[in-house]
């Protein structure tokens, strides 16, 4: 039998193993693929006997798998199950695996918004404790976990959720309260970097300068030049992006054909192309090399890192 876990979530993945094997009455074997001679290892399940065995295989590209060895998995006795976070959907060995009715797919996303408050409701209750209304949207603030209309990928994971709730649980007894929330939860400040650097993409600033100076200050660790350096590194992704959708764009390619090219999300394509609007293709290169320049000398010269970044953005 051959399953295959797909996504980001791997605490679902771990869950979904662990009621598995429970089910099944099977301890799991975990594999590297290259331990596993290709695959003979876990067709055979190993010793002589012939026990059945549940294996879990990571750092394993299931894609690459020989169509003898996948029909020999799909055919043993024994459970294997693939563990990857992602698949290449532009290969035709992926459509093919992903069509196969005799391989068990499961997909595990981190759940956004709405999913997620009803994942931590449930989470919860099974330790006999809730979250107020007003705690519950703080808790989800500081995570950085409302929706994104499916422009990022979400910065936390749901282990990190299960921990920070553990520890309100145990603070704050049966009911979380908005005040437990501030005290124990760190703000993730991946917010303000993507809302500082979409106020930059849209040409706006007087807001950018304002986010960067919130940015700059809500920094606990008071190195400015590792902040800066980090910055203008994503400024200079965005930006690039950017470079790239008005390059398909001038190509023709539709929205789909951009999709399975980049591998990005519908949401983010969207606000690419919105934000692409705002940039002409040299003025784009030209910041490129600005920010080029910026990483070069905010790592060899004394230069206060903040003023020298000022300089970049207002001339961009």
């Amino acid at each position: 039998m051959l399953y295959l876990l797909l996504g980001q979530d791997g605490y679902s993945k771990q869950i979904y193993i662990k009621e598995l094997s429970s089910r099944l009455s099977l301890g799991v074997t975990s594999v590297l693929w290259g331990e596993t001679r290709g695959g003979q290892l876990v067709v055979s399940g190993g010793d002589l006997f012939s026990v059945v065995k549940l294996f879990v295989v990571k750092e394993g590209s299931i894609e690459g798998l020989a169509d003898d060895i996948l029909e020999q998995l799909k055919a043993s006795c024994n459970h294997c199950v693939f563990v990857v976070d992602k698949l290449d959907q532009r290969k035709t060995a992926t459509k093919k695996l992903l069509g196969d009715k005799e391989i068990i797919v499961k997909h595990f996303s981190v759940p956004e918004g709405q999913d997620l408050a009803s994942w931590i409701d449930v989470y919860l209750k099974g330790q006999n404790a809730s979250i107020q209304k007003d705690a519950l949207q703080e808790f989800l603030l500081r995570l950085n976990a409302l929706p994104s209309g499916g422009y990022n990928d979400p910065t936390y994971s749901l282990w990190q959720v299960a921990s920070e709730l553990d520890k309100l649980a145990l603070y704050s007894g049966s009911s979380i309260s908005k005040e437990s929330v501030s005290l124990l939860v760190a703000k993730n400040t991946e917010v303000e970097v993507f809302t500082l650097i979409n106020a930059f993409a849209s040409r706006d600033k007087a807001e950018t300068f304002a986010y960067l100076e919130e940015f700059f200050q809500n920094q606990s660790n008071g190195d400015d030049k590792a902040k800066a350096i980090q910055l203008g590194a994503l400024l200079g992704e965005q930006l690039r992006n950017i470079l790239l959708v008005k390059s398909f764009q001038e190509e023709g390619v539709p929205d789909v054909g951009i999709l399975e090219k980049t591998g990005w999300k519908s949401g983010r394509l969207s606000v690419l192309k919105r934000l692409a609007g705002n940039f002409q293709a040299p003025a784009i290169v030209s910041g490129l090399k600005k920010l080029e320049h910026l990483d070069l000398e905010l790592k060899s010269t004394n230069t206060p890192p903040r003023v020298m970044l000022d300089l970049i953005i207002s001339q961009l």
